[in-house]
């Protein structure tokens, strides 16, 4: 799989990592070799789709499908098609490190679990896999909701949804369309309260 940013280029010709014009992910088979000599031989990847910049309100949500954080199963963004949904990434350092900043969605939580038009799912990313600590961490934190698994941050949902300073919100309608991303703490109650009240 290639997963990864595309960045600008400076005009001394460096690499400008702060402003990223594009993402790739992509999945390949690469097949099994007869000889060692094959492996010098180039290898078709197929298409690759590149998309133009970062994750943009308006933009059709990115479609994913990630192991549960416990039990069996996935988690996908088909199940909740007709419903707002609001994708909370996190790791185990925002859990008990940075727990502050995590008011926001435990007060839209809170606030808004009577509304069937509305789910929300957290996102775990961490590249050393999930623990008894974390689900106790996620119990004594009062975020009841389905988790799923990311893995590792280079992984396909963290690409293709433009992840970034933990944790991170993406509120995503009942279409399939992102309507805001990356709010925290108050800001990102007021935006599900404006959308529900529409």
């Amino acid at each position: 799989m290639i997963n990864g940013c595309v960045y600008a280029k400076r005009p001394n010709g460096r690499v400008d990592y702060e402003t990223i014009v594009g993402r790739v992910a992509h999945e390949f088979s690469v097949p099994e070799f007869a000889c060692p000599e094959q492996m010098d031989e180039p290898l078709d990847l197929g298409d690759v789709h590149f998309l133009a910049g970062k994750l943009q309100a308006g933009d059709a949500a990115p479609e994913f499908e990630v192991p549960k954080l416990s039990g069996s199963g996935t988690i996908r963004l088909d199940d909740y098609r007709g419903k707002f949904l609001l994708l909370n990434f996190y790791n185990a350092y925002i859990l008990t490190k940075k727990r502050g900043q995590l008011e926001g969605i435990q007060q839209v939580q809170s606030r808004f679990r009577s509304r069937s038009d509305l789910a929300i799912v957290g996102i775990y990313l961490e590249s050393t896999g999930v623990g008894y600590l974390t689900e106790k961490l996620l119990q004594e934190r009062a975020l009841s909701v389905p988790h799923g698994m990311a893995g590792q941050y280079d992984s396909k949902i963290v690409i293709d949804y433009s992840v970034e300073n933990l944790p991170y919100s993406v509120l995503i309608g009942p279409a399939g369309e992102v309507l805001a991303k990356g709010l925290k703490g108050q800001d990102l109650v007021q935006a599900v309260r404006e959308v529900l009240s529409r």
